[in-house]
C-alpha cells in the first residue's frame, strides 16, 4: 500500500459523530516510472542504466519481462551501450526492461 497522503492514494475515514476515526481505507498504488537510458551495468539481480538524471540502479527479479521493440527478447539484448526504456514503481523491482535499440557488438 502506498503511503497515506501520497499523490496516488484515496483515504475514506470512517466517523461516529465527533468521536475519532475507527477505519481509515486506502486505496490505490504508486504510479510507474519510466526510465530511459544506456545500460551501464547489468548483473542477476539489477540493471543501471545511465540517463539525463544521472545513474539510475533498478533491482531485477527472477523471470522478468525483457522485450525487444515490444515484442518478447532476451535478456542479452540489454548489454552495458544497450538503448533501455526500464518501468518500475519507486523503490521497487522493475516491472519490465524493453530493448530499444541493442549494443554494438
Amino acid at each position: 500500500w502506498p503511503p497515506l497522503g501520497s499523490p496516488t492514494c484515496w483515504t475514506g475515514r470512517t466517523h461516529y459523530g465527533d468521536r475519532p476515526a475507527v477505519l481509515i481505507r486506502a486505496f490505490g498504488r504508486p504510479a510507474l516510472i519510466s526510465s530511459r537510458g544506456i545500460v551501464s551495468s547489468l548483473t542477476r539481480t539489477s540493471i543501471t542504466i545511465g540517463g539525463d538524471a544521472g545513474p539510475v540502479t533498478v533491482p531485477l527479479e527472477r523471470g522478468k519481462v525483457f522485450r525487444f521493440r515490444g515484442a518478447p527478447g532476451f535478456r542479452w539484448q540489454a548489454r552495458p551501450g544497450a538503448l533501455v526504456v526500464v518501468k518500475f514503481r519507486d523503490g521497487g523491482p522493475a516491472k519490465s526492461v524493453n530493448v530499444l535499440k541493442r549494443a554494438r557488438a
